[in-house]
């Protein structure tokens, strides 16, 4: 079994590395990763030692980003934390250019790695779980916040976030989380600032809601396929699942269109057109699939 494995590795591989030459020969500006995505690895920053759930529950104040397609960019940024028995609720509450309020929701699982390490895994429709990390916090005026997903050897799409407890800190205090970052080789120069001026983050806008996305809607289905994953792809519906959701996650790190998903239902079933440009994606996609499979023999 363990020679299957590996000879199932080196084909995918292959077959990656064949697409990104194809890709290249037609065009080379196709060898460029999504715009989302960076070569290079995820660092290792877990969750702060010995953290304290509950002295970092309220309201932050997102002040540096690494922007991203998983979640609308605005400004005003406010970061809500609310426990629930299985974890936490995440709520991201930001003024959109058109003056409305942008509500989203994440849910955070509390887990445990070897029974004693706690960390939080982030389950967001249609995205891959991702752990999330509070990486760093005094729990009264910064949190250093960390997540990424190691899409294949060398290639990532990592975020980073600097939150306050105050919407206008001293620079002192922004400088706590810059500080630890770039001690641990992260790149610093991705992040971008929001703006929490007085003039722009009145209350107003908030009174301009969009319908908030429930983070943690659709999570029994997507846990339950998942773990007819685990089980050794014995559930082709399942699979097929899997698979639609995969094009969906590819969508947003290609960024403009590249795949165009014209419908996806709960079943899984999609159609989907893909330009040569993002042929070694879709294949990536599909070998993290099979690579991260326990294939039953």
């Amino acid at each position: 079994m363990y020679r299957l494995k590996m000879s199932l590795r080196i084909v995918l591989l292959f077959a990656v590395v064949a697409a990104v030459i194809a890709a290249a020969a037609v065009d080379p500006t196709n060898l460029s990763p999504p715009s989302v995505a960076d070569m290079g690895w995820c660092a290792d920053l877990s969750m702060v030692k010995d953290f304290d759930v509950d002295k970092f529950l309220g309201t932050w104040y997102q002040q540096m980003e690494v922007p991203s397609p998983f979640s609308e960019e605005g400004q005003c940024t406010e970061i809500t934390f609310a426990k629930t028995d299985a974890g936490l609720n995440l709520t991201s509450e930001s003024r959109s250019a058109d003056d409305m309020n942008i509500k989203q929701t994440f849910f955070l699982s509390a887990r445990t790695r070897n029974d004693t390490t706690p960390y939080y895994v982030m389950i967001k429709d249609n995205l891959p779980h991702v752990e999330y990390n509070v990486a760093a916090t005094d729990y009264v005026s910064y949190a250093c916040t960390y997540t990424c997903f190691q899409i294949v050897m060398g290639l990532r799409v990592e975020l980073f976030f600097i939150t306050t407890r105050d919407p206008n800190p001293p620079e002192n205090i922004l400088n706590k989380c810059n500080d630890y970052f770039y001690n641990n080789f992260v790149d610093t120069s991705k992040l971008v600032p929001v703006d929490h001026s007085t003039n722009l983050c009145d209350t107003q806008w908030k009174n301009n809601s969009r319908p908030a996305e429930e983070g943690n809607a659709g999570l029994e289905e997507r846990e339950a396929f998942e773990d007819d994953i685990d089980r050794g792809l014995r559930s082709d519906d399942a699979f097929e699942r899997y698979e639609a959701e995969s094009k969906v996650v590819m969508t947003l790190l290609l960024g403009e269109s590249e795949v165009e998903t014209d419908h996806i239902h709960s079943s899984g079933s999609s159609q989907a057109r893909c330009s040569l440009h993002c042929i070694e994606w879709l294949l990536t996609s599909m070998a993290i699939i099979l690579l991260n499979t326990k294939i039953v023999v």
